[in-house]
């Protein structure tokens, strides 16, 4: 297990130029900064990015970046690759000091059920959120998580009248 944890810290280090991501890059600019992507969605508005064991997932709202994610892979063929490797301490310090765009990250007030995230936090501009947990480190752009938030509220809404409009 410390193997792993020193891989992710590792790579994340040997890596940090290339892991300073900013919401709110166009893919053009992902690219420059990760290389070219190496996965494309099905619906184009994701990429996925490999440096070494890190993988860094983007998605992408109107042509700019609105969701930043980290995993370490663990080692195996890329037909068995899984990411259960853990982001240690320096890790999360490095990647959320090389993600805040300028503005410090705080804890989050609010109280959020992101699944198993455990550590929710907000930077002081307000226009970034980070989540965290041991596998995963999420940073998104605070519009894109209220606007999913109001279109998962929409669809709630709209699956309640279907079930009671029926007969």
């Amino acid at each position: 297990m410390k193997y792993i944890l020193f891989i992710g810290f590792a790579t994340l280090t040997l890596s940090v130029n290339n892991v300073e991501a900013k919401i709110g890059e166009t893919k053009a600019q992902t690219d420059a900064r990760y290389g070219n992507d190496t996965d494309i969605s099905f619906n184009g508005q994701s990429v996925t990015y490999r440096i070494k064991m890190l993988r860094i997932f983007c998605d992408f709202n109107e042509e700019k970046c609105v969701r930043i994610e980290y995993r370490i892979a663990t080692p195996g063929s890329l037909a068995s690759l899984t990411y259960d490797a853990r982001f240690n301490d320096e890790s999360k310090a490095l990647l959320l000091i090389l993600n805040q765009g300028g503005s410090k990250f705080l804890p989050f007030e609010k109280k959020l059920e992101y699944f198993d995230f455990t550590d929710v936090m907000k930077t002081e501009d307000g226009k970034t959120m980070a989540l965290i947990s041991e596998k995963v480190i999420v940073f998104e752009s605070i519009d894109y998580v209220e606007e999913r938030q109001k279109n998962t509220e929409a669809a709630a809404i709209r699956d309640a009248v279907k079930t009671i409009s029926k007969p």
